[in-house]
């Protein structure tokens, strides 16, 4: 298995375990199913969506400088204790290694939109049918 169909079957896992747990959360009846699948649908969308956009911005660097001084402060002030190579990394370095290990968030992306879509369309039947 790719490592780009395993991200969206793992995003795809946990949009349904989110959609299923706010669908199970709202019992308003069994009269409101599409309102409560479309409530579920719209959830999963919602959380994969911000987590795929805080890991965008985590690979475009945003949150390096706090992360790199927020370990050089530590390993300054707490005496005999260090996180990694916090002395011997400048911030240059420290970006580099960064950047190697970092991984994609079109998976977590493209699903929450799969989800957002598949809310709107579940919104548009709620409202037709009743």
């Amino acid at each position: 298995m790719t490592p780009k169909r395993k991200s969206y079957l793992i995003n795809l896992g946990v949009g349904l375990l989110i959609g299923a747990a706010v669908f199970l959360a709202n019992s308003q009846g069994t009269d409101n199913i599409l309102q409560r699948l479309c409530d579920g649908a719209f959830a999963a969308a919602v959380m994969l969506i911000g987590y795929g956009g805080l890991v965008f911005c985590r690979n475009k660097g945003t949150f390096d400088m706090a992360a790199y001084s927020l370990k050089t402060v530590f390993h300054i002030h707490v005496p005999g204790a260090s996180i990694g190579n916090a002395r011997e990394e400048t911030f240059t370095e420290y970006r580099e290694r960064k950047a190697k290990a970092r991984r994609s968030a079109n998976g977590s992306l493209q699903v929450g939109l799969g989800y957002l879509a598949l809310s709107v369309g579940l919104l548009i039947a709620y409202y037709l049918a009743g």
